[in-house]
């Protein structure tokens, strides 16, 4: 998992790793709901694409909704050509 490999290579003290639903605004681990204006960036790392484009909306306004005034968000995702790069 992905928040594995980041909780392994980043200091947790200054960065909150959290493995969530990002339509429910919800941290899977504790079930909480994240609150609003409560984070400078978010980053998605190849996540939106496995959201329905019919919720793509609701994604963008939930990380927003998080996001501090003026907060960043990190969409980083991948496109590979080649299907053994893929995978």
């Amino acid at each position: 998992m992905q928040t594995e490999l980041a909780r392994t290579a980043i200091d947790s003290d200054q960065v909150a790793i959290i493995h969530g639903d990002v339509l429910s605004i919800t941290d899977l681990q504790s079930g909480e709901k994240l609150p609003e204006n409560s984070f400078d960036r978010v980053v998605i790392k190849s996540g939106t694409h496995e959201i329905p484009l019919d919720k793509q909306h609701q994604l963008y306004s939930s990380v927003f909704q998080i996001l501090k005034p003026g907060g960043l968000f990190i969409n980083l995702g991948f496109l590979f050509d080649d299907v053994q790069e893929r995978d």
